[in-house]
């Protein structure tokens, strides 16, 4: 069967699972004028999707398109339209914006373009400004897929233990390792132990990794593990007001030095906030407040009536 009426031009890849993808110029009557379409064979049903508009501009002189599919098949299709170069991509079944890659105009034509394992897409084209035809290249470097199948193998008494399955990107960089959605560290390696908690009664913490390339680009995050865990000697304070579920206030109950408070916490885990007060309000006090070198994590610590905000 034809694949569009008035067509030409046409360009074919089938993706991981057999079915075709074709992309082609169609071109009004009587006249030079084309544009961009893309159509779909699904080949476990035999049948043809309808024939969607990559570029619907009918007035532009669309010519060579090119198509690539990743092996997410993701649809990526690029052309030459009066001499530059524009691309748009189909990602998740929808179709992106209509992009240039090269925008000088009367000198660039017939680009051809392949993706690579990790959905990289990569074009060529001919660039005829110098009046000598020269073949130029450029790279779409996609950010990296999020690491998958993260889980977490320790046991009760003993410190969180994550793995995950290795990235395949070859500029892959490192991993970002979060915990209730801050990050506690960065490693090169596919499994990280946080030393700070120890599996058993208390919070329940969720662990996420993302891979990070070598210029800098994030994947989204891995699939999250929960673990329930503790931190060690840790005393949690919390606001008699706002506190988490089942957190009750902790009062500082005892003899202080006139002028000072010194609380003593051996391993604090990501406060956003906390407020220390007194009991006597009208009374003012130093507001110094001493931090241990081994704690981590601090947001804001805030007196309650407000006159002052220390941050660490």
């Amino acid at each position: 069967m034809a694949f569009t009426a008035r067509s030409g031009h046409g360009w074919s890849q089938l993706d991981v699972d057999g079915n075709l993808h074709v992309v082609g110029t169609r071109s009004r009557e009587h006249d030079q004028y084309g544009w961009i379409q893309y159509r779909f064979l699904n080949v476990q049903q035999q049948q043809w999707n309808a024939v969607e508009d990559v570029e619907p501009d009918q007035l532009d002189l669309d010519t060579w398109p090119s198509l690539a599919v990743d092996p997410e098949k993701n649809v990526r299709v690029f052309w030459s339209e009066a001499a530059k170069i524009q691309y748009r991509f189909k990602v998740g079944g929808s179709w992106g914006s209509i992009n240039d890659l090269v925008a000088t105009a009367n000198s660039n034509v017939a680009p051809v373009v392949t993706a690579d394992v990790d959905g990289n897409v990569h074009v060529v084209w001919t660039d005829t400004r110098h009046s000598n035809d020269e073949i130029y290249y450029r790279k779409y470097d996609l950010a990296p897929k999020a690491p998958k199948n993260l889980a977490q193998t320790a046991t009760t008494g003993q410190h969180p233990h994550l793995v995950w399955d290795a990235n395949t990107e070859v500029d892959l960089q490192q991993y970002r390792v979060f915990r209730n959605d801050t990050q506690i560290a960065i490693t090169v390696n596919t499994s990280y132990t946080d030393e700070n908690w120890i599996i058993g009664q208390g919070l329940t913490l969720t662990y996420k990794v993302k891979a990070e390339d070598a210029i800098g680009q994030l994947s989204a995050y891995s699939n999250a593990v929960a673990v329930t865990g503790t931190g060690g000697s840790e005393k949690r304070l919390a606001d008699s007001n706002n506190h988490e579920s089942g957190l009750e206030p902790f009062a500082l109950i005892g003899n202080f030095p006139k002028r000072s408070i010194i609380v003593f916490l051996e391993k604090v885990m990501c406060f956003s906030q906390f407020t220390i007060s007194k009991a006597n309000k009208s009374q003012s006090w130093w507001r110094v407040i001493n931090v241990r070198e081994n704690t981590e994590c601090f947001g804001t610590l805030c007196q309650q009536d407000q006159d002052s905000i220390s941050t660490v």
